[in-house]
């Protein structure tokens, strides 16, 4: 390594090498020199990172950080080959090849560069809080949850009774008894949706019982990151990063929004969040907290909450106690009859007693829009297919129809159209997987573009969509008598609503604040800490990130369309916890003695 120790010294050299590398990654994203002040700090940056991480590291941490990079640079560049406006894929060339390697190496760097930040400047220690009495706890806990409830309350008035969109009153009429209830939207979310129903009729107005729904999951979100954060503060979480991620959540509009908006995807998400804070404990006790009847009961309510408000909430479950199962296998023994019987209990609900109750299935296409896709793909392009894979993509929804109704960005457009036959579908899953699977082997390129196409939001750090609702979205062309009312306006004489949007702007357009919303950061930050805690060899951080991976996971194989924030809003809830959690130094334990 004594070379390398000499390179170092070779300022001249790292900056000359910068210099070639960011031209190489400038190329990923066609710019070239044509922004030459960017360049030259982005070479000055690159040369500052290629000196400070030269030499840096262990064969595990250069290994990890290189293959980190390969996978971030082709993140990059297969991204920058897709265009949403119009739909394109414009491909990749032998050419591309000297682009990749330079940005790799840049992106290699500036990876081994941070990890030595890192490991150099700790997170510091807070004071090691004294173990407070119930009352002090829950005092905590409300004081915490009341600063997000002042937060967000201006949002409830300004777009009382709260924000709606289609899938909104697709729950709503199942509520109300003006539709059947089935399994495509979860059956509890409606059953609880048809309480406020009810407070509704009481109260003489569906608007009241809609904004008593608003301000219940408003209060029900703020529990949750009040008790998020003191769970971090227990932990010994500096008092000033504690206040960053409450000014994070508390002030940015996209979570006041969300907490009012009538989505499953916002309790689903607060659903998780406790997950991920319970996985982390659970491993860190090493299953002990699950020999208590308070553990257990905290266990099986989590998880009722996880599996009955997101239709793949139960494979998330599933995942995440297969990991437990491996961190705590010394316990193995005690801890898997626990899981097992929540998981069974779970299990039997979803079948048995939903077909009792007479609740139908979940349509098997919700969970097949990546083969659905991939089919209607190469339908579209005329490729290779036999006359049994032929007939059967007929008799699901006719070829001529495919090509008219086609779209790369969503499945949506095959799914429900009025001639696809869902009902064959479900009846004949075999034959379509292994039509699927004779399809993608005879033509393997377009069913990758058609792959990465749909899921390009999941995956790619600067593609996004839609954030939030605008406001009462009709579904179709009825409101079903929910009318929005500004009642902050009312009460203070204050339009507040074009500030609000305007801040809401502001924010999305200054790029470190936009990239906050950004599905492609999150997920490659979640990436970033499951690396550090390998190469720091933290094993135990990792298991509190199988909620959030099971759940990108599931939507990176049933993904209905191709960038849809709230699809993943559980990710951006816990990024910030399992930011704190990678790098804490501190255990539960810890600021217990």
């Amino acid at each position: 390594m004594r070379w390398l120790q000499d390179l170092k010294k070779q300022i001249w050299f790292c900056a000359a090498l910068g210099m070639v590398l960011t031209s190489a990654a400038f190329s990923v994203f066609q710019i070239w020199y044509r922004h030459w002040v960017p360049w030259l700090f982005a070479a000055a940056g690159a040369a500052a990172c290629i000196r400070y991480s030269t030499g840096y590291g262990d064969r595990r941490t250069r290994c990890a950080s290189g293959i980190f990079a390969a996978a971030m640079s082709s993140m990059f560049l297969v991204g920058s080959r897709i265009t949403v406006q119009p739909p394109a894929f414009t491909g990749i060339s032998k050419e591309d090849f000297f682009p990749f390697a330079g940005l790799t190496l840049l992106l290699w760097s500036a990876v081994l560069s941070l990890l030595r930040f890192l490991a150099l400047h700790p997170l510091p220690k807070g004071k090691r809080p004294p173990v407070p009495a119930i009352r002090g706890r829950v005092a905590s806990w409300i004081m915490w949850s009341a600063f997000f409830v002042l937060a967000w309350l201006p949002y409830f008035l300004i777009y009382y009774p709260g924000l709606m969109t289609g899938d909104s009153f697709a729950c709503l009429v199942r509520a109300a008894g003006w539709a059947p209830i089935n399994n495509q939207q979860p059956v509890c979310y409606q059953l609880f949706l048809r309480v406020f129903y009810w407070a509704g009729s009481l109260l003489g107005s569906i608007n009241r019982g809609v904004a008593l729904y608003s301000f219940t999951q408003l209060v029900l979100m703020a529990s949750t990151l009040g008790y998020a954060l003191y769970w971090c503060r227990r932990r010994g979480c500096p008092m000033p990063l504690l206040w960053g991620i409450a000014s994070f959540f508390g002030l940015n509009p996209v979570y006041g929004k969300y907490a009012v908006t009538m989505w499953k995807d916002v309790l689903f998400g607060c659903a998780v969040l406790l997950l991920t804070l319970f996985t982390a404990d659970t491993v860190q006790a090493r299953g002990r907290n699950l020999q208590t009847r308070g553990g257990v009961i905290r266990l099986a309510l989590i998880s009722i909450a996880v599996a009955f408000l997101r239709n793949n909430g139960v494979y998330i479950l599933l995942f995440t106690f297969v990991v437990l199962m491996i961190f705590c296998r010394a316990r193995i023994k005690k801890l898997g009859p626990v899981l097992l019987a929540v998981f069974a209990l779970i299990l039997v609900i979803q079948g048995p007693v939903y077909r009792a109750a007479g609740i139908p299935d979940n349509r098997f296409d919700e969970s097949a829009g990546v083969p659905l896709q991939q089919m209607a793909r190469v339908a579209v392009k005329d490729g290779k297919m036999s006359e049994q894979e032929r007939n059967f993509l007929n008799r699901m929804i006719p070829i001529e129809i495919i090509k008219e109704s086609y779209d790369p960005f969503t499945v949506d457009a095959i799914k429900f159209n009025h001639k696809f036959d869902y009902t064959f579908l479900a009846k004949n899953k075999l034959e379509f997987f292994r039509d699927w699977a004779g399809m993608v082997l005879k033509n393997p390129k377009e069913s990758v573009i058609a792959y990465l196409m749909l899921t390009l939001g999941y995956w790619h750090i600067g593609t996004g969509n839609w954030v939030v609702a605008a406001g009462v979205s009709p579904w179709g062309d009825e409101t079903y008598g929910v009318v929005p009312y500004n009642l902050f306006g009312t009460l203070t004489g204050v339009n507040a609503k074009p500030m609000i949007q305007e801040w809401s702007d502001s924010l999305e357009r200054f790029a470190p604040t936009g990239m906050s919303n950004n599905i492609g950061m999150v997920v490659w930050l979640t990436a970033f800490l499951a690396l550090y805690a390998l190469v720091r060899r933290r094993y135990d951080r990792l298991p509190a990130m199988a909620p959030a991976a099971a759940l990108w996971l599931t939507t990176m194989l049933a993904a209905p369309t191709y960038c849809e924030f709230r699809y993943v809003f559980s990710l951006f809830l816990c990024a910030p916890f399992l930011l704190f959690w990678t790098f804490s130094n501190k255990t539960l334990e810890d600021s217990e003695r």
